[in-house]
């Protein structure tokens, strides 16, 4: 019976164990939905994602960095920014918005070459994100590789069809 009770006790300490340690994570990931609110208090998704509350540790976690370096962009702290967005990634390797951001502060301070791997990254991760496929053409046109840059910019006219968003993008873009 003593054997029983001691084998209940281990069972019971690991389950509060990781109710603990689920509840810290929560802490943690509302934290840095707190300190997001606080780089940019105007940021919506910053308050909507703090209200629903993380469900998952590190996907809260990865928007709450990505929230962050959103605020930061705005607030012209491009390199801090891109702090947010790698941090973002290494909680959520596929958080495409990611990635798309921080190729955007990579334009933004001049580095088209980083970018340009980045936005790859991107559209690897989302083929469909036709804002990508337009700034990853722009951004190896400014590198001078024109044939890519074409091949970038078709796929924004095949992808745009229906939101017509990029309509003033044509065949002859960029020849």
């Amino acid at each position: 019976l003593s054997h029983s009770l001691l084998i209940v006790d281990q069972a019971v300490k690991k389950i509060v164990s990781k109710e603990r340690s689920k509840k810290q994570g929560n802490y943690e990931a509302q934290e840095k939905y707190k300190s997001g609110i606080v780089v940019d208090p105007d940021s919506r998704e910053t308050y909507s994602n703090w209200a629903l509350g993380p469900e998952n540790k590190y996907s809260a976690l990865a928007q709450a960095s990505y929230n962050q370096g959103l605020g930061l962009y705005k607030q012209g702290k491009c390199n801090n920014a891109i702090k947010r967005y790698k941090q973002a990634i290494y909680y959520n390797p596929s958080f495409y918005e990611a990635y798309y951001h921080w190729a955007i502060a990579l334009d933004t301070l001049g580095k088209y070459n980083e970018s340009i791997q980045v936005y790859r990254k991107t559209v690897e991760l989302n083929p469909k994100f036709v804002e990508a496929h337009y700034r990853f053409g722009l951004a190896l046109y400014r590198t001078n590789r024109y044939q890519e840059a074409k091949k970038s910019l078709k796929a924004v006219i095949s992808l745009n069809s229906a939101n017509g968003q990029f309509s003033f993008i044509d065949e002859d873009t960029f020849i």
